[in-house]
């Protein structure tokens, strides 16, 4: 692997923000409170994972809470699923999906990171 290909702390990264755009536009009312959420949103993470593109992991992601604003429109998104998804010279997207299932509460916790980073500014 060339130092230009992402590895799995980056990989991390990059699906914490996938799964923060659909956290921020969840609409937590609607889900019971007793739920651990963090276990459910990595769980969930895990699931939409087993796909063939980032672009369609993003879409069961936000599927599974309900969340139908969430799209390619989003800068950061945009660049997370063209850097896995766009072509032959780019880190795989099974790569991505493999190193997802494999860390799903690590990208919880990241998520969650910039959760904490957002709020703060």
């Amino acid at each position: 692997m060339s130092s230009d290909q992402p590895n799995d702390l980056d990989i991390v990264q990059d699906a914490a923000s996938i799964a923060y755009a659909v956290w921020r536009r969840t609409d937590f009312d609607n889900i019971d409170a007793a739920r651990d959420l963090d276990d459910e949103f990595a769980s969930r993470i895990g699931t939409a994972a087993y796909t063939d593109t980032v672009a369609s992991f993003l879409e069961r992601l936000a599927t599974k809470w309900g969340v139908r604003s969430v799209s390619e429109q989003d800068g950061e998104v945009r660049d997370v699923i063209h850097r896995y998804d766009g072509g032959s010279d780019s880190p795989t997207a099974r790569d991505f999906l493999r190193t997802v299932r494999q860390n799903k509460a690590l990208v919880v916790l990241e998520m969650k990171h910039q959760y904490q980073s957002d709020s703060e500014n």
